[in-house]
């Protein structure tokens, strides 16, 4: 995330433990600000050279209007963490997200 922030590239990420999040932004050495948003808390960093937003919570309960809407929707292990029957309506979530014409990549 913090090599595609240095790109340029507004970053949103969202992830269902907080201990993750605080590790990547440690592990980075990034600082970064905490905020309620909705139901979710949204940690984003404070350096202005990276534009990321990581929201804790959970990803079925997102929407457009909290997350935003994207050209690039990159899923790194997400389909292999939920349940099988769930795989579909994870993807589906993060197509609603997405600008006309937008890269899914799944890994």
């Amino acid at each position: 995330m913090k090599w595609l922030a240095k790109g340029g590239n507004d970053v949103v990420g969202v992830e269902i433990s907080d201990k993750a999040i605080k590790d990547f932004y440690n592990s980075e050495k990034l600082p970064f600000n905490v905020t309620k948003v909705e139901t979710f808390v949204c940690y984003q960093c404070s350096d202005e050279n990276y534009k990321i937003k990581v929201y804790q919570g959970d990803m079925f309960n997102s929407t457009s209007e909290i997350l935003g809407h994207f050209d690039v929707i990159w899923d790194k292990g997400g389909l292999v963490a939920i349940n099988v029957p769930d795989r579909e309506r994870q993807v589906l979530r993060c197509l609603r997200s997405r600008q006309p014409s937008p890269i899914y990549v799944c890994v």
